[in-house]
């Protein structure tokens, strides 16, 4: 994610969010990584990024790998979903 005038972080966040939520509506796995201000130039040059535009985060986004053996190992198991009557209150609490 780059942009080049002056930083709106709220927004650029947010525009992560949708894309990763694109990616994943699409059955895509996605990720957001950042990098230390050290790296800016080698990312800038890397990519042909300009000098004039603040590079913010990169975005990975892919099919997503097995890893069913991964999440057996770091406890990362699927949980089912609540329902929506534990989740959702209409217009009051309680009930």
């Amino acid at each position: 994610m780059v942009r080049n005038n002056a930083p709106k972080h709220v927004d650029d966040g947010a525009a992560l969010m949708l894309i990763l939520l694109a990616a994943t509506d699409e059955g895509l796995a996605a990720g957001v990584y950042g990098f230390g201000v050290e790296d800016q130039e080698q990312v800038r040059e890397l990519l042909g990024i300009p000098s004039d535009v603040a590079v913010l985060a990169g975005i990975t986004i892919g099919v997503q790998a097995d890893d069913s053996g991964w999440s057996a190992l770091a406890g990362r198991r699927p949980r089912p979903r609540r329902p929506l009557d534990e989740l959702v209150r209409w217009e009051r609490w309680g009930s």
